[in-house]
């Protein structure tokens, strides 16, 4: 079982954070959790003196004996958060950690057994500026846990309709236990899709192949109690691109995909998918790191 108890949302201090944090506070209290707000004072730029509000042109020596200073003034600002975004219903605690955000971030929620970690991506002209858009990918590739996150901060309309992109390679069965626990209660829509590339458009033995594959995985569902589970393969020459595209266009709430846990180079080489999807996404992004079918 994934019940959750725990979870993790990290905090930039960007323009994003409190409807963030809101967001975090909404699905604590959905699932009766309780919710840890972290910030990682780290790798002090001039960026990061702005923040916290130490002038560096004045004194380029400022960023070593001012860290402590750096910390009380996060806390301060966790604090104003907490009091304006998070409900009294929601048990909140905060934590200030000092070091590489990615590797705090990641311990904080390995120490705290976190179920699930709640953040938000930037658009990709805010990646060089912003202190957490660069750590998303390998947040997500390097988790323990489940990775919720948001790139738009509209209104919370809920996980009515969940669409889930399934690899052939890989498998979906932890997904399906996620949907069970995470989703139940909302009794959501779901459509599995496939993408193919378009020169199979046409191939309608392949087509149909694809379809049974994925039908396998539907009636699985429907044995959890999720009838209202559908199937599609759609085709397209940027998997990711075309996937959000699909999303939008099909007014789905979430998208659940798996991540191959690759990061780094490997991940330049390789590509990734669910990358792509995540950093452009203009829907909440449910990820976690899924086993390839061959290791189950």
């Amino acid at each position: 079982m994934h019940t959750i108890k725990n979870i993790l949302c990290p905090v930039d201090f960007s323009e994003k954070s409190g409807k963030m944090i809101e967001k975090a506070a909404f699905f604590a209290r959905l699932h009766q959790a309780d919710l840890t707000l972290v910030h990682v004072v780290s790798n002090m730029t001039a960026y990061m003196g702005s923040l916290y509000g130490f002038d560096s042109a004045a004194n380029p020596e400022w960023f070593f004996p001012v860290t402590e200073q750096a910390k009380e003034r996060a806390r301060e600002l966790l604090r104003d958060l907490k009091q304006q975004f998070v409900p009294y219903a929601v048990t909140c605690k905060s934590s200030i950690r000092y070091g590489n955000i990615r590797d705090e971030i990641l311990e904080e929620a390995k120490e705290l057994n976190a179920n699930l970690i709640i953040l938000a991506t930037h658009s990709n002209d805010d990646l060089l500026n912003l202190p957490l858009g660069n750590t998303v990918n390998d947040i997500i590739s390097r988790a323990g846990c489940p990775v919720l996150t948001f790139r738009e901060m509209g209104e919370e309309k809920g996980f009515g309709k969940i669409l889930i992109p399934v690899d052939i390679t890989y498998g979906i069965s932890e997904l399906i236990d996620y949907i069970v626990d995470y989703f139940d209660s909302r009794d959501p829509e779901i459509q599995l899709i496939n993408m193919v590339d378009t020169k199979h458009a046409d191939d309608l033995g392949f087509i149909s192949r694809i379809e049974n594959y994925l039908g396998k995985f539907r009636d699985e569902i429907k044995k959890r109690g999720f009838n209202n589970t559908s199937l599609k393969v759609i085709s397209g020459k940027n998997p990711g691109a075309s996937i959000n595209d699909y999303a939008v266009a099909g007014n789905f709430q979430l998208i659940m995909m798996n991540t191959h846990g690759r990061s780094g180079l490997e991940n330049l080489i390789m590509g990734s998918v669910t990358h792509h999807v995540v950093s452009r996404s203009r829907i909440p992004v449910f990820t976690f790191r899924g086993k390839n079918i061959d290791e189950m």
